[in-house]
């Protein structure tokens, strides 16, 4: 259900930035950014729907939604010649740095570190790769190749 909703989602996104990116306007400036903001977080949602659910993610992304639309919106306002400085940039770089890039880079690592064994790889998928693996060794060698491999001794 939330894989399908993020897809249309994100669709409609898509759409709407590419239109909003060909105005100019407010509106279109804001409407980008804001979309720009959720698209990531789409396509997390996307890729994190699954056999796990979405559930133990979706704090963590409402969390990151909220903290890049927050930045985006701070910079938007505070955007101007007359900027006062922040460790040296100007206070709309400080938070496209700080807030946009190494927030969401940040919350994204934390978050799958702590949902890591819901979302990561099993020991019953390994095992089931494994499985196949030996299963289409076999299979897939062709015969010739198998009974020659028999028949002459290993370099060594």
């Amino acid at each position: 259900m939330a894989k399908k909703a993020a897809l249309g989602a994100t669709g409609s996104a898509a759409i709407l930035i590419l239109v909003s990116f060909l105005q100019d306007a407010a509106w279109a400036r804001w409407t980008f950014g804001l979309l720009a903001m959720a698209f990531p977080v789409l396509l997390m949602i996307i890729g994190a729907a699954g056999k796990g659910g979405l559930k133990p993610l979706s704090r963590i992304l409402a969390l990151l939604w909220i903290v890049l639309t927050a930045c985006l919106c701070a910079m938007m306002l505070l955007s101007g010649a007359d900027q006062p400085r922040l460790l040296g940039l100007p206070v709309s770089g400080a938070i496209l740095l700080f807030g946009i890039w190494l927030a969401p880079l940040a919350l994204v690592s934390l978050g799958y570190a702590w949902t890591f064994e819901r979302f990561g790889v099993q020991e019953e998928d390994l095992e089931r790769i494994r499985n196949l693996n030996r299963k289409g060794h076999k299979e897939t060698e062709p015969k010739e190749r198998r009974e020659d491999q028999r028949r002459r001794p290993m370099p060594a």
